[in-house]
């Protein structure tokens, strides 16, 4: 009896870290989020708001994510969103298909709302990774009863 190989089949294409790693954290704007003197240290805040298209339509699934998905979000059928998050300094990346993505870092003091818009256009990745390897062999034995 042969054995066959059960093969997983892994295909990668370029991951959010690859992605965010290409930007230029250095040169995105900073935003100012609620009130430096009412800010605590142990308290989370809440961070809301709208995620809009140039035309003011309401996007549902954007991907909002803080700190490469340390905190997340997605934007409901409304097109809101909700973070709870201890203050600090973060670096807001919000994304969805079709979209150009927003980066922003922000300085979050207290709770506060945060309305974006998006933008149309497309995001070229730099390439699709396929590969392969066994996972373990499987026998006809296992089969028979």
């Amino acid at each position: 009896m042969s054995k066959t190989l059960l093969a997983l089949i892994i295909i990668t294409i370029v991951s959010i870290n690859e992605l965010s790693a290409q930007v230029e954290w250095d040169q995105v704007p900073w935003v100012i989020i609620g009130d430096s003197s009412a800010s605590k240290k142990t308290e989370k805040v809440l961070l809301t708001g709208t995620v809009t298209g140039s035309n003011h339509e309401k996007i549902v699934g954007a991907t909002l994510s803080l700190d490469l998905f340390k905190y997340f979000d997605y934007s409901d059928i409304a097109g809101k969103y909700l973070l709870e998050i201890p203050p600090g300094r973060y670096r807001l990346t919000v994304r969805h298909v079709g979209m150009l993505p927003i980066y922003l870092r922000m300085k979050v003091f207290s709770s506060g709302l945060l309305h974006l818009e998006l933008k149309e256009g497309i995001v070229d990745l730099e390439g699709i990774v396929i590969s392969s390897r066994a996972m373990m062999p499987i026998s006809r034995k296992l089969f028979l009863v």
